[in-house]
């Protein structure tokens, strides 16, 4: 079996997400150059994809880090992953199409949405 490359991996993850609503972006973290000096972009440990997606009537953002089935995560990406799961983010870590789905988005949404409801009432 042939392995998939993350380029082809990134496309599929992209339309699929497409299907159930999620506006996904391609992002490129680190460093570049451009005409001999240091372009700094995202920080270092960004995600591969980052987009949003709707639920409820409101806009949830989500990042998706795209990993091969030999490639590890990071420390970088790890601590952007354990942050922005704090601060409420959805984050997927896919090494496959399947590991991408509208249902994990959903259940943490809706346990946000009840905590936040329930300290509105107190």
């Amino acid at each position: 079996m042939e392995a998939v490359k993350e380029s082809e991996l990134l496309k599929a993850l992209m339309l699929k997400g497409s299907s159930f609503g999620l506006k996904l972006f391609r992002t490129n973290a680190g460093v570049g150059f451009r005409d001999g000096r240091p372009i700094r972009s995202l920080p270092v440990g960004f995600p591969d994809l980052f987009g949003w997606v709707s639920y409820k009537n409101v806009a949830f953002v989500v990042a998706v880090e795209v990993k091969t089935k030999n490639t590890k995560v990071s420390e970088q990406q790890e601590r952007f992953r354990k942050a922005f799961e704090k601060d409420g983010g959805v984050y997927f870590l896919c090494r496959s199409v399947d590991d991408l789905s509208f249902e994990p988005i959903k259940t943490k949404i809706d346990k946000m949405l009840m905590q936040n409801f329930s300290v509105c009432q107190n």
